[in-house]
């Protein structure tokens, strides 16, 4: 039998008959009511900001909230229960957490005259959890970096970025998500998303300050989506928890005055530096530039491998590249952008340190990614780097510091023209991305002299001098969608390729006519793709060398790779160096200017061979000796032509040859003829054809034909 039982109902009944005064008197939001040796109830669930009266009913007790664990003390005095009921205080539980409580007179507490009081809400920090499929990198960072704010009383609204701009802020950053939180700016990036007070989307409007905890203020503002704050959108409101608001935004929220992420942020935020910016695309600094090298540890601490950097950029003007490409011969801009000095010209600007203005002194010499040095020197005018004067220091970035100078440093450039005047390269692309990984070396007598690329879905060109003497190789590198065309010193197209798969070319001669015959064409086999590795092949003429081709650095090739070289007339030796790697299972493979197989050393298990006195153009059809000079108005029509074609500008007298080249450098037909001639097209495919003319065996012209 329970004992305790009619206290309990007598204790419930005086509640009954005179708990409104009482609570009234205690003006509390709910009632605890003590009797001998127990709190009716023993256990409540509050939210933040209740308040709970003491009510005794019988009895001398206390109310001792004072253990260790209870997130806040309280304490009532020990008062005499009566049958009209005893307010011993008010207690207001603001805090979330679980508070314990007892009646410490005496051994009442041992004799189980307990309490719990649970005090739970919905806060901030649960809210965070409701929308963690889209923003749980920025919901983590919170919780880290600021739990009070988010569990504590104090309202806050807080600007929560989604993934999407997390990941592009991890993309700018050029740093993981780990290294991300713990950067070093992570918590004042969070303070600025953090306001106090709670402002609903409703109380947001247009013009509106609101002062983060950082100290800075975020502005408000309508967007075509609808609120924006700094340049976020909002695109989720309202998110409420009982301690303030959330509210999604799509950009990540940045403070006044912090710097870019990156150098090369630097140099693209600013209007006054497209050309350098294209620059560096160009020479693919871009990645390099963006690297991370004081935020980020090492990729690899056992071996030591940084990432690369951090850089000081002397970074040039537009106006200044201008001036510079106009003093060196480029009356375009552009012509000394697509040209292969612009890469050096960029490198020539980048030094690998972090070296602000404070850190330059008068004589200090700095050494640029070219290999040239950066003389520092303090004049009247300022802080010269080579000449160069810094108009603008100490643009921060997280990986460098960049400072605009008014002018170029001196870069030693070669002649545009050489003995034979300047070559010009044309570009085509074969994609919105022009190029997109592939690019061109191309090798003077053996000598890299440049890495083209091209980045967009325009036509680019760049000048090369070009030297009687000179051997001249164009090798594609990876997969080039596009093409490109050698345009020669008389402006004659020589060689183009152009479609999915360009293919280089090996021997070009300067300041004489190219071949009659077109080009013959080298496909290397390697079923190992090691790609004849250390192997070569030199073709010898009559006259002399023709082409080598050499195969010191690691380029696989995939099965097979092809190459073009200048059909001459007379016989050919093929001197062939095995490859290093495999040499048993590669060879080659010689297809005259025609397309017949002339050579196949493809012999499983056997090393490729020699092969003499072939032939790959008729030796009564050869190229005309001495520099060609052009034959005056000499056109066809109608051009486009849907196949049939007239040959005027002629002598009635004069005789001539002709062949029709493919983009591929293939023959394609043969034509001889005496004056203004029609021409036969008929069944070939649409597309741009070269039309090689030679007259009286002294003049030679070429005149691109397009075929509907």
């Amino acid at each position: 039998m329970n004992l305790r039982l009619p206290l309990r109902i007598s204790i419930l009944s005086v509640a009954l008959s005179f708990g409104l005064g009482v609570v009234a008197q205690c003006e509390a939001d709910t009632t605890i009511y003590l009797a001998d040796f127990e709190f009716i109830p023993s256990v409540l669930t509050l939210t933040p900001g209740t308040t709970v009266a003491f009510i005794n009913g019988q009895g001398l007790h206390n109310v001792d909230g004072t253990s260790e664990n209870n997130p806040e003390s309280f304490f009532l005095e020990e008062a005499e229960g009566t049958m009209e009921g005893t307010c011993m205080g008010v207690v207001t539980f603001g805090i979330p957490g679980v508070y314990e409580f007892s009646s410490s007179v005496g051994v009442q507490a041992q004799l189980g005259m307990t309490g719990t009081i649970v005090v739970d809400a919905f806060d901030l920090n649960d809210a965070l959890g409701t929308i963690s499929s889209c923003c749980f990198e920025s919901g983590f960072v919170f919780q880290t970096y600021y739990p009070e704010e988010l569990t504590g009383t104090d309202n806050y609204t807080v600007f929560v970025a989604n993934a999407e701009a997390v990941d592009e802020a991890l993309a700018l950053m050029n740093l993981n998500q780990w290294d991300m939180i713990g950067f070093s700016d992570m918590p004042d990036a969070l303070a600025y998303c953090i306001v106090p007070g709670t402002y609903l989307a409703a109380d947001l409007s247009d013009g509106l300050t609101l002062p983060t905890i950082l100290g800075q203020n975020l502005t408000v503002s309508s967007g075509e989506s609808g609120l924006v704050v700094d340049q976020s959108n909002i695109v989720q409101a309202d998110i409420l928890a009982f301690n303030g608001v959330l509210h999604v935004i799509d950009k990540i929220l940045v403070p006044a005055g912090y710097p870019q992420a990156t150098v090369l942020d630097v140099i693209q935020q600013s209007p006054d530096h497209a050309v350098f910016e294209t620059g560096i695309f160009g020479a693919y600094l871009d990645e390099y530039l963006q690297a991370q090298a004081i935020e980020a540890p090492a990729d690899d601490p056992i071996f030591d491998d940084p990432v690369p950097g951090p850089f000081t950029v002397f970074a040039p003007t537009d106006e200044a590249i201008q001036s510079y490409a106009s003093e060196n011969g480029y009356d375009d801009i552009d012509d000394f952008v697509d040209s292969q000095y612009m890469d050096e010209f960029v490198e020539r600007h980048i030094v690998v340190g972090y070296h602000p203005s404070s850190d330059l002194f008068s004589g200090q010499t700095l050494i640029s990614e070219s290999g040239a040095t950066v003389d520092i020197e303090f004049t009247a005018d300022g802080v010269e780097a080579s000449g160069a004067l810094v108009t603008t220091a100490d643009l921060l970035a997280y990986n460098g510091v960049v400072h605009v100078v008014k002018s170029a440093m001196p870069l030693d450039l070669p002649p545009s023209q050489g003995t034979c005047g300047s070559w010009t390269i044309n570009k085509v692309p074969g994609s919105d991305n022009g190029w997109g990984s592939g690019y061109l070396d191309i090798f003077v007598n053996g000598t890299l002299l440049s890495s083209e690329t091209l980045l967009e879905n325009e036509e680019e060109s760049f000048a090369m001098a070009v030297n009687n003497g000179d051997e001249i190789d164009m090798k594609v590198r990876g997969y080039m969608p596009g093409g490109y065309e050698v345009v020669d010193q008389t402006g004659d197209v020589i060689f183009a390729s152009i479609g999915q798969d360009p293919l280089g070319v090996f021997g070009l001669k300067p300041c004489g006519t190219q071949p009659i015959c077109g080009y013959f064409t080298m496909q290397f086999t390697d079923p190992t793709q090691d790609g004849w590795f250390g192997g070569s092949v030199t073709i010898n003429s009559d006259a002399g060398p023709l082409a080598t081709i050499e195969f010191f650095e690691y380029d696989p090739f995939w099965p097979s790779k092809t190459f073009y070289i200048p059909a001459v007339g007379g016989e050919l030796d093929f001197l062939v160096a095995p490859p290093f790697l495999e040499p048993l299972l590669t060879g080659y493979i010689v297809r005259d200017a025609s397309n017949n197989v002339v050579i196949d050393q493809t012999n499983d298990f056997a090393l490729p061979l020699n092969a003499y006195d072939v032939l790959v153009c008729d030796a009564d059809f050869t190229s005309v000796s001495g520099p060609s000079a052009k034959t005056p108005n000499l056109t066809v029509h109608p051009n486009p032509s849907n196949g049939r074609v007239q040959l005027d500008g002629l002598q009635a007298n004069a005789t001539w040859e002709a062949t029709l080249l493919g983009l591929d450098g293939r023959m394609q037909r043969r034509f001889k003829g005496v004056g203004s001639t029609p021409l036969e097209l008929s069944r070939l495919a649409e597309g741009v054809y070269t039309l090689n003319v030679v007259v009286e065996n002294q003049t030679n012209q070429s005149i691109r034909v397009i075929i509907q």
